[in-house]
């Protein structure tokens, strides 16, 4: 195992090695095994820059700034009986975040932390018991308050975990793409919403023939690429990536991650990416959030985090790494 992981011989095994996200040193671009393509030097034909004007005729950037002021968000669980008072859990505690425009806003805790309340209060899923919201500092409607046709259903767009769920199995990729331009008003006629669709998918790296094809004819690193490709026909201000590669492999998860770079860089996307994996969050985030309990413990520059952490759960975190060379810095660094 040492030799394998430490020494490998083979070329493939070298660069399957360098693939995966390093914690030690940030990088520009993740390393890709062997002979595979990244998408940024991948061929691609008028559908990308046909997809990148119809994106940027929205507007000039995709990112907006997103803050959340005092949000505090309580469960209440089911009570025994009519003399007993059910049980209450707090899944956020006062909990204040701003994610600045066309950045990368790292999330990061241990499972239970609140890391995935966070992002439904942000997409209006979950009521908060109170705070406020905001997007390019104008206040954003709370859960009761976004119907269908509000704009901040738009706005904040969603990347899950699971590419094999994320997707509806019953529908060809077209009809799955199409449904945002179709369902926020933003192109009506469905030769035109068929020609995004297809122009999106080149743009994310995929033929434009697939949208005649099912999402079980895809891998799970071609299915993220087209949960990205339908979140971006939302034109979204902010886009919230939910563990958007923990179910892939660490060669595809590095082409995933390169592709949701170049788009980042591209377009100026605002980003809050979700992980549990600190060295991931290091390679894409600029700012890094920290949550324990439903409460921040720590959030401030990315580089700043990860070389001299501050709360001691932080230094946890980062010490429970299996990169040698940040737990010995750890080790080092005064108390």
């Amino acid at each position: 195992t040492q030799d394998v992981l430490h020494a490998p011989s083979h070329p493939y095994t070298q660069s399957l090695m360098a693939a995966v996200p390093r914690l030690d040193v940030k990088l520009d671009r993740f390393v890709l095994p062997g002979d595979e393509t990244d998408v940024r030097d991948a061929p691609t034909g008028r559908g990308a820059s046909d997809a990148e004007d119809w994106l940027k005729s929205g507007a000039e950037a995709l990112g907006d700034g997103l803050a959340m002021d005092n949000i505090t968000v309580r469960f209440t669980g089911t009570r025994e009986s009519l003399f007993q008072k059910p049980d209450v859990f707090v899944a956020l505690d006062d909990v204040s975040m701003n994610v600045r425009p066309g950045t990368v806003m790292g999330l990061v805790g241990e499972s239970g932390s609140g890391k995935s309340t966070m992002a439904k209060v942000l997409t209006g899923l979950v009521q908060p018991s109170s705070g406020t919201l905001s997007l390019r500092g104008a206040p954003l409607p709370l859960a009761r308050q976004r119907g269908r046709k509000d704009p901040s259903r738009r706005a904040i767009q969603m990347v899950f975990q699971d590419p094999f769920s994320s997707l509806n199995s019953r529908h060809r990729i077209g009809d799955i793409l199409a449904e945002p331009l179709w369902l926020y008003g933003l192109e009506k006629a469905a030769d035109r919403r068929r020609d995004l669709a297809a122009a999106m998918l080149d743009l994310v790296g995929l033929p434009a023939d697939a949208i005649a094809r099912y999402p079980h004819q895809f891998s799970g690193g071609q299915r993220q690429r087209i949960a990205v490709a339908r979140s971006l026909l939302a034109r979204p201000r902010v886009l919230i990536c939910d563990e958007p590669t923990s179910a892939l492999d660490v060669s595809v998860q590095a082409q995933v991650l390169n592709l949701l770079k170049d788009l980042q860089a591209r377009f100026g996307l605002t980003i809050l990416f979700i992980s549990h994996n600190l060295a991931v969050v290091r390679q894409m985030s600029d700012d890094v959030t920290v949550l324990k309990d439903g409460k921040i413990v720590e959030t401030g520059a990315s580089e700043a985090f990860f070389l001299n952490p501050t709360a001691p759960y932080s230094k946890e975190l980062l010490s429970l790494s299996p990169n040698p060379d940040v737990q010995n810095r750890l080790a080092a660094a005064p108390v």
